[in-house]
Formats: C-alpha cells, sequence, structure tokens
C-alpha cells in the first residue's frame, strides 16, 4: 500500500490500514506547512526500511509500521 502524504492521512494510520509510510524530505526549510499528523495521539511504532538518497538532495525514506 503506498499511501501520498497529506492532511488526510491521519484516518488510515490510526485505523491501522497503513502497512508502510514513503516520505520524502526535500532539502528546503520553510517557516511553517501543515502538521501531517497533528491528530494522532498515541505512538505509532515504525520499522526504518530503504533509504534513497538523490543527487539533488531529496532523500526518500521508507518505514514499516510495526504491529
Amino acid at each position: 500500500m503506498f499511501l501520498k502524504l497529506s492532511f488526510n492521512c491521519v484516518s488510515p494510520i490510526k485505523e491501522n490500514l497503513v502497512q508502510d509510510l514513503i516520505v520524502f524530505v526535500v532539502p528546503i526549510i520553510l517557516g511553517g506547512g501543515i502538521h501531517l499528523f497533528d491528530h494522532i495521539r498515541e505512538e505509532v511504532k515504525l520499522r526504518s526500511g530503504r533509504i534513497e538518497r538523490y543527487g539533488n538532495g531529496l532523500v526518500r525514506l521508507e518505514y514499516i509500521v510495526k504491529e
């Protein structure tokens, strides 16, 4: 299952419908933005998976949601 992170991703995570998360980190510092996981009050345990680094500084992080 691939989940594009957005402000709508909280509900599937809380309902244990997500098996893994793929996060792209862009090397730009912003002064603000959308809090993607603001509404998750309990801890979600993750195990790190593949990490890919690209020449432009972009980093792809894969996490597996532990049950």
